[in-house]
């Protein structure tokens, strides 16, 4: 909101490239600040709009010379401390409003140390050196419980049929080319943090009823009056242990 406005406020100028950042790096960040998850991946598209945005600050102050080439430094300086409170400040707005203290920071799904091991593991695999189970064993997400998941979405429903995972493997969508029925294709910190999110999101699957329903993480009361109205038939335990709804044809 404040880049909003100054970018409103920039825009009068004759010179409108630097509305046109303030605005582009205020979406980035807006972007990347609206999980709480704080991984650093998600500051990545923000980096190129701080990049120019820096660097017109520095030519700028740089050019009155005296104080200004000291904040031309600083200006440059400041946008490695500037993108981690981005993720910061979010995990500690749900830390406040929950009542609890503020969990560590996460370093995304590889720590520094293994993201060697990833490349060098990857290139063997392609090379047919190490076996999938090898390789799998790197990622945090069962991929067993994935390759179900996604077998299942192709067999039990058409390319253009709604399916959804109710649950946190959201890659199932893309794997399996099929489309999820509501938005939420991940029922993550995200999903969790906002109180109106279920019962939009089983708003939407009313209104959309998945041809398959995978159920990764009980089901709300609500969900399950879902199924049944709609005449769906349980199969316990097909997706490699997680109960699957389908819908009769």
């Amino acid at each position: 909101m404040v880049l909003g406005v100054v970018s409103w406020r920039l825009s009068s100028r004759p010179n409108f490239w630097p509305a046109v950042i303030s605005w582009w790096l205020g979406c980035d960040l807006a972007g990347a600040m609206l999980s709480s998850r704080g991984f650093p991946h998600y500051v990545e598209q923000a980096e190129g709009a701080l990049a120019l945005a820096a660097a017109g600050i520095a030519i700028g102050a740089w050019h009155k010379g005296g104080t200004g080439r000291m904040a031309a430094v600083l200006a440059v300086l400041a946008t490695g401390p500037a993108l981690q409170l981005a993720l910061v400040v979010p995990r500690a707005e749900v830390a406040w409003a929950d009542g609890r203290s503020l969990n560590g920071i996460e370093s995304d799904a590889f720590s520094a140390y293994d993201v060697g091991k990833y490349y060098r593991v990857g290139w063997e695999r392609l090379l047919g050196m190490v076996s999938s189970t090898r390789y799998e064993a790197l990622f945090p997400t069962d991929m067993r419980r994935q390759r179900a998941i996604v077998d299942l979405f192709r067999q039990r429903a058409s390319p253009g049929d709604r399916v959804f995972e109710w649950g946190t493997l959201h890659w199932t969508y893309a794997l399996s080319d099929r489309l999820p029925a509501g938005r939420y294709v991940s029922l993550n910190t995200a999903f969790v943090v906002d109180r109106s999110a279920e019962p939009r999101l089983i708003k939407e699957l009313a209104a959309h009823p998945p041809v398959v329903l995978v159920v990764d993480i009980p089901l709300p009361p609500p969900l399950l009056d879902l199924v049944h109205a709609g005449g769906y038939v349980l199969l316990r335990g097909a997706a490699a242990g997680d109960d699957v709804w389908v819908q009769k044809r």
